[in-house]
């Protein structure tokens, strides 16, 4: 209904936050009429919630347009958004037009977004910056926040920092899961560090964390890479044993450990 105030509009938006369809409805009955902070941050709010990352976009640059301040809430919403569509370029890209207009967010949860997606797009360094201001005013990063530095930090060649993140998780209160530890063996693997990546697999079985393939593959070329053939091939052998039909990246990385020995 046009002739609602913006007040009211706003209240229906929110009381249809856990609805983006209604959220939207509620939007466009009121023929779009401009919001307050609040306001855009309730329908942002829904439209995450309903995964629908392209009417987040759209919304914010409405609110651009009309000059209409920016939450760090309304932000978080975005980006989340944004993450789970697996766009990080976009990502990025909302990410630097927010630090024009806020350097320093003071969001737990914005900032913990901001270090996976800084990791996830390759920006190491800031990553890390933010992942240390987090921890500086207090707060702590989640267990997604800490896998996804953990793996960037490895892809990009700082596999030593990676464990290093990982020996933080007690400190943190981070409860160790799979793709954490599947992230620490990848690690080892890279430095060639096999004794490390079989203590953390065998590790993760006592704490009845059930390896998948990326992890036997990890710990298979860990053993590749320090020529452990015996051990590499015991791995292989252990696959099955949990289900897991050996693939061809555990297969190559055994028969090339055994090269070098001319087994």
């Amino acid at each position: 209904n046009v002739a609602m105030s913006v007040e009211e509009v706003e209240r229906e938006i929110f009381s249809k936050i856990d609805d983006w369809r209604g959220a939207m409805r509620v939007y466009r009955d009121s023929g779009e009429k401009p919001l307050g902070s609040k306001g855009y941050d309730y329908l942002l709010r829904a439209l995450h919630k309903g995964r629908q990352w392209e009417n987040c976009v759209r919304i914010l640059r409405k609110m651009v347009d009309e000059r209409v301040d920016v939450l760090e809430t309304s932000y978080l919403s975005i980006l989340l958004a944004i993450e789970k569509s697996r766009n990080i370029p976009l990502a990025l890209t909302i990410l630097e037009e927010m630090q024009r207009s806020n350097p320093r967010p003071s969001h737990p949860l914005l900032l913990s977004c901001t270090t996976r997606i800084l990791a996830k797009g390759g920006r190491i360094l800031e990553a890390l910056n933010a992942f240390e201001e987090m921890k500086a005013l207090g707060f702590k990063p989640n267990k997604f926040t800490l896998c996804a530095l953990m793996t960037a930090c490895t892809r990009a060649g700082k596999s030593g920092k990676a464990l290093r993140l990982f020996e933080q998780t007690e400190e943190l209160n981070i409860q160790r899961d799979l793709f954490i530890y599947s992230s620490a063996i990848s690690a080892c693997a890279n430095l060639e560090n096999w004794r490390d990546a079989i203590r953390l697999f065998e590790q993760m079985k006592r704490d009845r964390i059930r390896p998948d393939e990326i992890s036997f593959n990890s710990l298979i070329t860990a053993c590749e890479k320090s020529q452990k053939w015996t051990l590499a091939l015991r791995y292989l052998r252990l696959m099955p044993q949990y289900g897991i039909k050996p693939s061809v990246v555990a297969y190559s990385a055994a028969m090339s450990a055994c090269v070098p020995e001319g087994e």
